[in-house]
């Protein structure tokens, strides 16, 4: 018991006793009370301010007397009243200022066991396997651990403000600290997640893509060297042929077209069994290059995030916008030449031949499969021999070239100003406009949406720890 329990105690005796007083029926108690006064006359206030006129007056035998004796007795209540009042209002203080020091000190030991998880975890975070499987797995622990203590600290801020330690603003911006830690660390733990990813990605990846190109490489040696073979035999049986026809007298013309023709086809033949394995090669690459593309993208925004803050608000749309630039424009390759074929050209590269001052195209006529391309989603199909005529000429001429197209038959005029698909769906696609959420949407879902396969059933069994299936899976 404290001094003021001790000191109510005693109070509550003093009002209990006066209360007896001012309550007796005894015969004699204003004798009573006259002597109670007295006896009291150094303990109260209302006493000691008495001067001797007064003190006369008090102990007057007459009614005035009698009657100042109980006011004083009223008076002598109410002073012990407001004692007990003031000793009400210190222990209560007192009790409120335990409590906020019991609050301050429950703070400070939630603080310091925060900080001492936080460094314990911190360090075993860091001595924990740098492998992909224990990557993952303790990147998501980490995230349970960093999203517990961000609370806790949140807490432990308002018990500060609530124990008086912070002001309602300081407590305010602590928060908002607190949160900008929270989202940079959980931005690091990503980083760390992608950057495993596409490290773990890269190694598989580029084991495929060697075993893939090096394959293709023998493959191609195979079919060159078979092909030259049966080319060299065919070459062998005619000259034996054709040496007994001409020692017949034979008319040898016609054996020599069919020669051609045979020869003709020989060659088509391995050109197209070279372009089947060129064409492999490309699917596996442009699956491979869209996903790295999504990781890296990935990776960028994240980044944008965690260094710009607030600026990320204006700077995370447009580096999505860029990354949705790449990721598209990795999706539009298309096969072309030696590696794809699509309007093949005259060079060995197998480089796309372009005809922005117009030309001709070389390839398979209509009626063995043309020479597709692809332009604004649609695909064309031109034949060698057909010819390309630059826009400027096109522009200039177009009266001529669609009488010259349609001459005798052959082909028909031009309708709607000879917009080519291309073009049409350029200008159908601009009447709309591209949201952030669209390029999100599109970064997103550029290989979730799209169902890539590298199933080449010659692939050895060491190539197929990996599958790059681009529908069923998530980066993001």
């Amino acid at each position: 018991m404290n001094k003021y329990e001790k000191e109510l105690k005693l109070i509550d005796t003093n009002l209990k006793s006066i209360e007896s007083y001012q309550n007796g029926v005894a015969t004699n108690q204003d004798k009573l009370n006259k002597k109670f006064i007295e006896t009291n006359k150094n303990k109260y206030d209302v006493l000691k301010n008495l001067d001797a006129a007064s003190w006369k007056k008090l102990n007057l035998s007459s009614a005035e007397g009698i009657a100042r004796r109980e006011s004083m007795l009223v008076a002598m209540h109410q002073e012990e009243t407001r004692r007990f009042n003031t000793n009400t209002s210190i222990q209560l203080t007192l009790a409120d200022e335990r409590q906020r020091l019991l609050d301050i000190q429950s703070a400070n030991n939630f603080q310091r066991n925060l900080d001492a998880t936080s460094e314990f975890e911190d360090r075993k975070f860091e001595m924990e396997d740098d492998g992909a499987l224990a990557i993952f797995r303790n990147n998501e622990e980490r995230q349970r651990q960093l999203a517990e203590d961000s609370v806790t600290q949140t807490n432990i801020i308002k018990m500060k403000v609530k124990a008086g330690v912070m002001t309602e603003a300081e407590g305010k911006l602590a928060i908002l600290e607190n949160e900008k830690k929270f989202s940079d660390d959980m931005n690091k733990l990503q980083d760390d997640r992608l950057n495993k990813i596409k490290d773990v990605y890269s190694q598989i990846a580029g084991v495929i893509m060697d075993f893939s190109a090096n394959r293709a490489e023998a493959e191609s040696q195979r079919v060159t060297q078979e092909a030259d073979k049966s080319i060299q035999v065919q070459e062998d049986k005619f000259s034996r042929e054709l040496e007994i026809a001409e020692k017949a007298g034979l008319d040898t013309v016609g054996m020599q077209k069919k020669q051609d023709m045979k020869i003709r086809a020989l060659e088509e033949q391995k050109a197209a069994d070279l372009r089947e394995i060129a064409r492999k090669q490309f699917v596996l690459k442009k699956a491979n290059d869209l996903v790295m593309a999504t990781i890296n993208g990935a990776l960028a925004i994240t980044k944008v995030t965690a260094q710009t803050g607030i600026g990320a608000i204006a700077a995370v749309p447009l580096t999505t916008a860029l990354v949705a630039a790449q990721i598209g424009a990795i999706a539009s390759r298309q096969f072309v030449g030696k590696f794809g074929g699509i309007t093949p050209s005259n060079n060995n590269e197998g480089t796309l031949e372009k005809f922005a001052s117009g030309g001709m195209v070389h390839g398979n006529s209509h009626e063995r499969g043309g020479v597709k391309f692809r332009t604004g989603g649609r695909v064309v199909e031109l034949e060698g021999g057909e010819a390309v005529i630059n826009k400027k000429s096109t522009a200039m001429f177009r009266p001529q070239l669609s009488a010259m197209n349609s001459y005798n038959g052959y082909g028909k005029k031009f309708a709607q100003g000879g917009l080519t698909p291309g073009m049409r769906s350029t200008m159908d696609n601009a009447k709309g406009s591209w949201t952030a959420n669209d390029i999100a949407g599109l970064i997103s879902s550029s290989i979730n949406s799209q169902q890539v396969f590298v199933t080449e059933s010659d692939i050895s069994s060491s190539q197929s720890v990996v599958n790059i299936i681009e529908g069923q899976s998530s980066i993001f």
